[in-house]
């Protein structure tokens, strides 16, 4: 079983694969900008041993690692499959390692990253068999473990846009747990 988190339109394979490409910057209404969330979420997935499955249109996109060396010091550069054509990323597993810990932040980044492409009602976030590419969209494909259902089922508190409330400024708190703050939507 597999978390899907899909959008209208194909996105370029460089929005996975170079550090710094955005096609947000710029632009205030959108929730990202620095060109390091597909990125950073690709390397906490592959942290968590989770290989996502990512479909650029009928394209399969598909990231692994390989260890290298700088002197005596090993990491893991992170390499990617393109329709079968294996490439290096410029970037390690490590990148983000510090404070992009959470499998919750990489889950953030990718769904953040669909709704800037095309708003949220063109956003399809659900649970499925088969990964499966579709002409017309982008689909990422993650394992369905205990941690990313829980994160699923948690959708409406995690992303304002999922409830209709992304744009309201204060939200009615009606019981004692702890408050969130939210910027953007998310």
């Amino acid at each position: 079983m597999y978390l899907v988190i899909q959008n209208t339109g194909v996105a370029p394979v460089e929005s996975f694969t170079i550090l710094g490409v955005s096609t947000a910057r710029g632009n205030e209404s959108k929730i990202g900008q620095f060109g390091t969330g597909n990125k950073n979420a690709i390397n906490i997935l592959l942290r968590f041993g989770l290989n996502p499955q990512i479909f650029l249109g009928e394209n399969k996109l598909e990231f692994y690692t390989k260890p290298k060396f700088v002197g005596d010091k090993q990491y893991n550069l992170v390499c990617y499959s393109y329709n079968g054509d294996k490439k290096e990323t410029g970037f390690s597993m490590e990148f983000g390692e510090l404070d992009w810990n959470g499998l919750d932040m990489a889950l953030r980044e990718i769904i953040s990253n669909a709704i800037d492409a095309v708003g949220v009602e063109n956003v399809v976030l659900d649970i499925v068999d088969t990964p499966k590419g579709y002409s017309d969209s982008t689909s990422v494909y993650i394992q369905l473990t205990p941690d990313v259902q829980k994160y699923y089922n948690q959708l409406s508190k995690k992303f304002l846009h999922f409830v209709k409330k992304d744009k309201e400024s204060i939200l009615e708190k009606n019981d004692k747990t702890q408050a969130n703050i939210y910027r953007k939507g998310v």
